[in-house]
């Protein structure tokens, strides 16, 4: 584990992203990149969304985000977004409203690790060790 990756608590497990890629680094890179660029933009919609009272495109993009959530086993950003889903599930979505802060938060961390997590594996011997 990088230095500086000890002193900071990350929000989601490199390690399990890279299993999932099958220790693809490249298609790791890619793959957190693509959040990089999305994650907030999808918060976004959903509070689009909930603010329209579109129950359906709200459950959808609280269900898309907690997938990505689980593929960077990202605890905290799947726990919330689990719930604002479930609340769409059951014609809920304006319960939800409250919650997107919370999603909001952990998007932005996650979003803002992903710099940190990457540069673990411009360092070969970095590669090594997070894929065991």
């Amino acid at each position: 584990m990088s230095e500086t990756l000890a002193r900071i608590d990350p929000p989601f497990v490199v390690t399990d992203l890279l299993k999932r890629c099958m220790g693809n680094v490249a298609f790791l890179k890619r793959t957190l990149t693509k959040f990089q660029t999305r994650g907030m933009l999808d918060v976004d919609g959903l509070q689009r969304a909930i603010s329209d009272g579109n129950h359906a495109e709200a459950t959808r993009l609280a269900h898309s985000i907690k997938g990505i959530a689980a593929n960077l086993s990202a605890s905290r950003m799947y726990a919330v977004a689990g719930e604002i889903e479930n609340f769409g599930r059951a014609d809920r979505i304006d319960a939800a409203t409250g919650m997107i802060d919370s999603l909001r938060a952990e998007v932005s961390r996650c979003v803002a690790f992903v710099p940190v997590a990457i540069a673990q594996f411009s360092d070969p011997v970095a590669e090594v060790t997070c894929a065991r």
